[in-house]
């Protein structure tokens, strides 16, 4: 757990966000949910979450007031035997909250060249930030 952390918080600070900076998370109950939320939490980053069972416009209305930097999202996940599709609200998000400036996706089911996939992130681990 700790590895994981220390890897996702020094990847918060090389995109650059410090102290008081918000981060948006569109996620499912989760043990990546737990890591990125405690590397942000350990930066000082605020942090506000919504479920991956909110519509695109609930996520919209409760994200866009924080002004969000960063996007953190679940690409799908499982309630009650269902497999919910997040990526189609996650884009409708990036596009209409314009102060996000860069996105993760926790489980990435499809391929994009903008953002940054936590699997990856966690296989390279390499952190610099030894410090919690």
């Amino acid at each position: 757990l700790k590895k994981n952390v220390l890897t996702i918080q020094t990847f918060f600070i090389i995109l650059g966000l410090k102290k008081g900076d918000r981060v948006a998370f569109l996620v499912a109950n989760a043990p990546e949910t737990v890591v990125c939320v405690l590397a942000a939490a350990s930066l000082g980053l605020i942090c506000s979450l919504a479920s991956t069972d909110f519509g695109a416009n609930g996520v919209i209305e409760r994200f866009e007031q924080i002004e969000p930097k960063m996007f953190i999202y679940h690409a799908a996940s499982v309630y009650n035997g269902k497999t919910i599709e997040n990526q189609t609200k996650a884009a409708e998000v990036v596009k209409r909250i314009k102060s996000i400036q860069s996105v993760m996706v926790l489980d990435l089911l499809i391929e994009s060249a903008e953002s940054f996939n936590y699997n990856d992130l966690i296989a390279h681990q390499a952190p610099i930030h030894t410090e919690l």
